[in-house]
């Protein structure tokens, strides 16, 4: 899950892939899938987003 947003008019909003982001955004997925899988990174930024890689909580019974 993705905390994602958009700086030029602040509002924010949950995605669940980076799939999904960049079908809404027009961003790269090249980019994103370096800072997050290969760089292991938690965080995205540029001058135009924030994104925030959360981890979704869960019950387990």
């Amino acid at each position: 899950m993705f905390w994602f947003l958009n700086k030029q008019t602040n509002a924010p909003e949950i995605f669940g892939s980076i799939s999904a982001i960049c079908e809404n955004t027009g961003l790269k997925p090249d980019n994103l899938y370096y800072h997050f899988s290969r760089m292991k990174r938690n965080e995205f930024e540029n001058e135009n987003f924030r994104i925030v890689k959360c981890k979704v909580k869960r019950i387990s019974k």
